[in-house]
């Protein structure tokens, strides 16, 4: 009886531990972090469009250009305007699409020095319209 308490106690911890040793998929995280791992490969530079004076990230709530639904979660985002250079310089970083939140169903962000790729099965399936068009 004792053995089986034992066994069972440990096997809780080890289940506890996953959670705390930080396993968790896309679904399991807040929409704040989420947008937080989009734009995280992106220069320091332009992440700071997204950060306080403190260099700490805003609410998404105060993002330029994030729309929300009646849920309040994140609906559409345009940044085609946020990032808008005359040309378009290198170094400028990725942003990581497949963190988009599965509620996103309009992302643009054209015409800037963006690089990189991303496998679009990875997208969140309410997407509607994507435009990351002009870019690297």
């Amino acid at each position: 009886f004792v053995f089986l308490s034992i066994a069972m106690l440990f096997s809780i911890l080890i289940s506890a531990a996953d959670d705390l040793l930080g396993r968790h998929d896309k679904h399991s995280l807040p929409q704040q972090a989420l947008m937080e791992i989009v734009i995280s490969q992106l220069s320091a530079n332009n992440q700071t469009v997204f950060q306080d004076l403190d260099g700490e990230f805003l609410d998404i709530t105060e993002w330029t250009n994030v729309f929300f639904n009646d849920s309040a979660e994140i609906h559409i985002i345009t940044w085609c305007e946020l990032f808008q250079l005359e040309e378009k310089p290198s170094g400028q970083g990725t942003i990581l699409l497949e963190w988009l939140p599965d509620t996103v169903t309009e992302f643009r962000i054209d015409g800037r020095g963006f690089h990189g790729v991303f496998d679009a099965g990875l997208l969140p399936k309410l997407l509607q319209r994507i435009d990351i068009s002009d870019c690297r």
